[in-house]
């Protein structure tokens, strides 16, 4: 069983006389689970999709980049392994970083070998959209995704993106640890994102990666886990910032905050401060509430922020991972690693969301 931390879990006559919670401590509240019934993988993305069906992302002993597999749960049929076709044009094709479209299908990132199969050298990152109905694939944007003087290899290409309701625009991460920043996605290509971020005292730009000069990591700042809200008014996503000119090792460690953007304003604004998240944040689907694995004053385990109430409540457990609501916004799917390291296997959990969604009905 997980490790739970419950709070306020004394009797009346012992409960503590403050008049009320400070607003910058989290509330916890007891985790309830059930686990899919499926053997435990070596998972490392998950995807609950508008249909029900949930995508798992799982690496083989050795994994390279290209040999992801994605594994389709159905429940009257199972887990399956989801057939993808091979590129004639690549001499590696692989598929990964499965992500629900507000439309039905499934976003993948597919990774085309151009020289050498089987690496991160020479390759072209594009992004599909999947109809697991009919099968068919089709390209998101008319060009691999990429920017002048920004390398493919090792840039993080399409491990994080999302897009509006309409998936006519969207927003990814791009860069190497350290340096990460968020552009924006047009089915045309990419641009820059000319947005000012600000993490007093610091401000930045989040494209002062490309524009900027100076060190190697040419920003202050780092964005990362763009999600844009299933009603297309807001983008969330972790930012932090650090003096300039400082090495980025030296706050590799240091602590994010959770922004929102107004999607036509574009003046993001944090509302959680002092985070050390996992990859993944994720909106329900009536975009009230944003789901995240993260560390909070010492505390680790899945959380979720109220967008209306501007609070937060926790379960504390071990060894959890990334977060898929479900389709009508009940239960979160996440990771629950038995062991720690890259090689741990994980069992799915389905979580009861409803002690976590602070004002829900």
């Amino acid at each position: 069983m997980a490790l739970i931390a419950i709070a306020g879990a004394c009797s009346p006559s012992e409960a503590p006389r403050d008049p009320a919670p400070r607003d910058d401590v989290p509330q916890f509240v007891e985790l309830r689970y059930r686990r899919l019934p499926i053997r435990p993988g070596r998972f490392t993305r998950i995807a609950w999709l508008p249909s029900g069906q949930i995508v798992l992302e799982t690496d083989p002993p050795a994994p390279s980049g290209f040999d992801s597999k994605l594994l389709l749960y159905d429940e009257s049929e199972g887990l399956k392994r989801l057939s993808l076709e091979e590129d004639p044009d690549c001499i590696g094709t692989g598929f990964a970083y499965p992500t629900p479209l507000a439309d039905g299908r499934l976003g993948l990132a597919k990774r085309c070998s151009i020289h050498v199969p089987h690496t991160l050298g020479d390759v072209q990152v594009t992004l599909e959209a999947m109809d697991l109905r009919t099968g068919e694939l089709l390209s998101l944007m008319s060009s691999p995704l990429g920017l002048t003087g920004t390398p493919t290899a090792g840039a993080m290409w399409g491990s994080e993106s999302s897009w509006d309701p309409e998936v006519g625009r969207g927003i990814a991460r791009i860069g190497v640890l350290g340096c990460e920043t968020l552009v924006w996605l047009t089915h045309e290509g990419v641009v820059y994102a000319t947005v000012e971020v600000e993490d007093p005292p610091f401000m930045w730009r989040l494209d002062d990666e490309f524009t900027g000069t100076g060190r190697g990591c040419r920003s202050n700042g780092r964005a990362m886990a763009p999600a844009w809200s299933p009603t297309g008014g807001t983008i969330a996503f972790f930012g932090s910032a650090h003096a300039p000119n400082t090495d980025i090792w030296d706050v590799i460690d240091d602590p994010w905050n959770l922004y929102l953007m107004d999607a036509d304003e574009l003046d993001p604004g944090i509302v959680l401060s002092d985070l050390h998240p996992d990859v993944g944040l994720q909106w329900s689907p009536d975009g009230r509430y944003l789901a995240f694995t993260a560390t909070i004053n010492e505390e680790y385990g899945l959380w979720v922020y109220s967008i209306e109430d501007e609070a937060v409540r926790g379960a504390l457990a071990e060894d959890i991972a990334l977060a898929a609501w479900s389709p009508d916004g009940t239960h979160i799917a996440s990771l629950k690693f038995r062991g720690e390291g890259i090689n741990a296997p994980a069992d799915v959990w389905i979580i009861d969301a409803s002690e976590l969604m602070v004002g829900a009905e």
